[in-house]
């Protein structure tokens, strides 16, 4: 596999198990060069997909995705679960291509490849609203 797109889902489920769509983040794997934004990016990963910065996967190697979500406002409910989904494809919203046989994404969580999601709270509601 040389390279693939990311898509990720951040959700909100609901006791019960329903799941609501809060937003969502892409980012082709070959594209994942990180470089100093031209303006106030917030800190946030930018990748410019200049032609030089982009490289295929390597064989058997981890790589670093980095990518940030759709801003959004969103207060999270007392009681409920948030999920993150990962996938290869969004039918339903990209052009992906169709890669054959369908490739495997492998997730890192350890002390050599550590896995990690930020995400901003402000105190002053998290405390006023359920």
């Amino acid at each position: 596999m040389k390279d693939i797109d990311v898509f990720v889902y951040l959700e909100e489920v609901r006791r019960g198990g329903y799941s609501e769509y809060v937003t969502e983040g892409v980012l082709r794997a070959s594209h994942r060069a990180e470089a100093e934004p031209p303006f106030n990016n917030l800190r946030l990963p930018y990748h410019r997909s200049y032609a030089g910065d982009i490289a295929e996967l390597p064989e058997s190697e981890a790589v670093r995705l980095s990518f940030d979500l759709h801003p959004v406002s969103r207060v999270f409910r007392r009681g409920r679960q948030i999920r993150v989904a990962i996938t290869g494809a969004d039918v339903d919203n990209a052009r992906t291509p169709v890669i054959d046989p369908p490739p495997q994404i492998k997730f890192y969580r350890n002390a050599r490849y550590a896995s990690y999601i930020v995400l901003p709270v402000i105190p002053s509601l998290s405390r006023t609203r359920e």
